[in-house]
């Protein structure tokens, strides 16, 4: 059922392999969409998606600050800590553009990508540096 964009809030969280969004890559995404005004229940939750994607070998460029890769990707040492996983699991991940076009879908199902007046109300915590990433 589509909803009116101008209620829709999409909560966003990201996964990454490091914070500087011109060097490193989104290796999961959580976005759960949801009704506004809100009423404190689930029935406010229109769907939610998690996609995880191969970021190591998404061609970012290696930085001196960096831990080079044995195959010559690149994260910041302590990013994947963080996210409690190895890079061999990352690896295991999908392609990267497939996780695009997972996105795209998602946000497609919501909004009318060719409508300029349609947009999500974007919520999170630290919502600027994953809408960042994202970009």
């Amino acid at each position: 059922m589509k909803h009116n964009p101008k209620e829709l809030i999409l909560w966003f969280d990201s996964e990454t392999t490091g914070d500087n969004p011109n060097i490193h890559g989104i290796h999961q995404m959580g976005f759960l969409v949801e009704s506004f005004p809100m009423k404190n229940s689930d029935d406010n939750i229109i769907s939610t998606l998690e996609v995880k994607a191969d970021a190591l070998t998404a061609g970012h460029p290696i930085s001196e600050w960096e831990e080079k890769q044995p195959d010559g990707t690149s994260i910041k040492r302590n990013a994947l800590e963080i996210s409690k996983v190895t890079p061999e699991q990352i690896r295991r991940y999908q392609d990267y553009s497939l996780a695009y076009q997972e996105v795209i879908a998602f946000f497609k199902k919501h909004i009318d990508p060719y409508d300029k007046t349609q947009k999500f109300i974007l919520a999170g915590y630290n919502v600027k540096f994953d809408k960042d990433m994202l970009e």
